[in-house]
């Protein structure tokens, strides 16, 4: 994993851009500030690693309050595609955040083609966790479980609460299907 890391922290380097010629500009020839052509991907990518130590006290009261897992993790990722001849899309845009183990990760795509579609979708999942007492329980020590859960009944423990959720949602925008306004007579 120290090796990963190690490698990891040298990508940077590859992008560095090699020092200039020493050949000495000529009075007559200026540099355009205006790129020569147009950038076809921008963005950032946030990779990380996450160790989790000796948690003291319970693991169970961590999980509910914290719950991060440990591990690599893509912190965030966005960036633009953009096709210069427009032949497919006309732009592309990609977010994602909170990938590997963490207990809300999201991811949106949204595409554009002018006058012909406009396509946008998310994902979320969201991991809850709590397996403490919410209640004070009294016959719990007579082996008598008190629940408003009947969900919970003959399992481990009625305080037991792992919920996970995952939504999706996308849209589909069309000139032909989208609703146009009444023309003038």
């Amino acid at each position: 994993m120290k090796l990963l890391m190690a490698i990891m922290s040298l990508v940077p380097l590859a992008a560095q851009q090699p020092p200039p010629d020493a050949k000495p500009a000529a009075a007559s020839e200026t540099a355009s500030p205006v790129p020569t052509s147009e950038s076809w991907l921008a963005g950032s990518i946030d990779l990380g690693y996450r160790g989790r130590t000796n948690v003291a006290g319970s693991l169970d009261t961590y999980r509910r309050v914290v719950n991060l897992g440990s591990g690599p993790k893509l912190l965030g990722a966005e960036f633009t595609l953009t096709d210069p001849k427009r032949r497919i899309f006309d732009e592309v845009r990609v977010r994602a955040y909170s990938w590997g183990d963490d207990p809300y990760a999201t991811f949106h795509l949204s595409a554009k083609k002018a006058k012909l579609y406009d396509f946008s979708s998310d994902y979320r999942d969201i991991a809850y966790f709590n397996y403490l007492p919410s209640y004070a329980d009294p016959l719990l020590g007579r082996g008598i479980v008190l629940t408003n859960n009947p969900s919970t009944l003959g399992a481990a423990s009625p305080h037991l609460n792992w919920t996970c959720c995952r939504a999706t949602g996308s849209s589909l925008i069309s000139p032909t299907t989208a609703p146009r306004a009444p023309e003038p007579a």
